[in-house]
């Protein structure tokens, strides 16, 4: 019996080293609440007034923008989205005079699962994202 509970130790002992070698606990990348964290942090910075977290879920790049470089289309992002103020980046030329358009309702961090690098954010359409 103690031969059977030794040889049980050793061969999960060797999975869980096995699975570590291979990837299997880094593969599973930063976890939500630190992506979490990391987005808005970003998102904060973008806009005029506090974010307000709607929802964050983990997938390929294609998933959440698919119009991403096919080079890039497989990397395992975070996409954490957030209500907020964010204003446009540009109001266009600066003459004739015009109005800026409204500010973004919403915006989404798109990050790196394995590191939580900054990919690329995107913001909804003007009053409702």
């Amino acid at each position: 019996m103690r031969s059977v509970r030794r040889g049980l130790f050793l061969a999960l002992t060797a999975a869980v080293l096995l699975a570590a070698a291979c990837g299997g606990t880094a593969a599973a990348g930063i976890p939500r609440q630190r992506a979490v964290a990391l987005a808005q942090t970003r998102a904060q910075q973008l806009s005029r007034t506090p974010v307000t977290l709607v929802s964050a879920a983990s997938g390929t790049l294609r998933s959440f923008e698919p119009h991403s470089l096919p080079a890039k289309a497989d990397e395992e992002v975070w996409a954490v989205t957030f209500d907020g103020t964010f204003p446009p980046v540009s109001c266009g030329p600066a003459a004739p005079p015009h109005p800026c358009p409204s500010p973004n309702a919403s915006m989404t961090v798109l990050l790196d699962r394995g590191t939580g690098a900054f990919v690329m954010g995107t913001t909804g359409g003007p009053g409702g994202g």
